[in-house]
This record gives C-alpha cells, structure tokens and sequence, in this order.
C-alpha cells in the first residue's frame, strides 16, 4: 500500500503494533535494477568465478573434506569442487583449501581470503590481485593434469 505525502512517497505503515515502522521511498525508486546495472552485473559473473565491485576474484567452492589427496574434481555452473586431504576439525580443511588454492592459482595465501563458508561445505573465497580469466584457466589447467 502507497500513499503520497507531500514529496515522499510512503511505502508500508502497521499501525497494530505499538512500535510501527514506516518504509519511505522517492518517487524516482525503480523496483528492478537498470538494465545497464543488469547487463553489467552479467558481464561480470560467469559460473562460479566473479568479480566484486571492489574488482577483487570471488570463487564459489565445494569443499570436500577428508580425500586421499587435494586436487579439484569439477568445475561446474553453481560451484567449483575441491576436494580436500585435511580433515574437517578445528579449520583445518579451510587451511588445506587456501594452502592449495594458493599453489594451483600461484598467488600467495595473504591474497586469499575465506569469506563465507567456514563451517560449511559451501564456500566463497576472494583473491586479490588477479582476474576471472587466469583463474578460470589456472583452474582448468589443474583439471586436465589430474584427468
């Protein structure tokens, strides 16, 4: 529900509560992004490797703990799987990750950085200081050695 008020345009009011919040938006608020913003957006996500507006390399990462050896098993559209030598104990397998992550990609581990993840199988990592397309080849790269 909407209502006008002056120069605001006054999106949401719930007057049941005895606290009520009010939702204010400009008149000139869009709903959808620009199609610029989307088109731009695209450009910059492919599959599992993207870029932050910071211009920083944000891998999304499968991690599967407890293998015979680390290496990357496969490389897909929601994520790229790594498996993991290390157990999942005491962080561990996210040491491993970085460890490894940082010999296949040839930059040094202060440049990686686990930002999502810690607990999980599911993971976001940002490396600084590189591109989506060496990453994506470097990836690819490890791929084909252990196929």
């Amino acid at each position: 529900m909407f209502s006008l008020i002056g120069n605001i345009l006054v999106k949401k009011i719930d007057i049941r509560q005895t606290k009520f919040t009010v939702s204010v938006m400009s008149k000139k608020f869009s709903k959808k992004p620009s199609q610029h913003l989307q088109e731009k957006k695209a450009d910059l996500q492919v599959g599992p490797v993207s870029v932050d507006k910071d211009g920083n390399v944000i891998l999304r990462i499968q991690a599967k703990p407890g293998a015979k050896r680390s290496q990357i098993t496969d490389f897909n559209e929601e994520a790229i799987s790594v498996a993991i030598s290390s157990p999942p104990v005491d962080g561990q397998a996210n040491i491993e990750l970085v460890k490894y992550l940082s010999s296949v990609l040839d930059v040094k581990k202060s440049s990686i950085t686990l930002d999502k993840g810690c607990r999980s199988r599911h993971k976001t990592v940002i490396i600084i200081g590189s591109t989506p397309s060496i990453i994506t080849e470097k990836i690819m790269e490890e791929i084909k050695n252990y196929s």
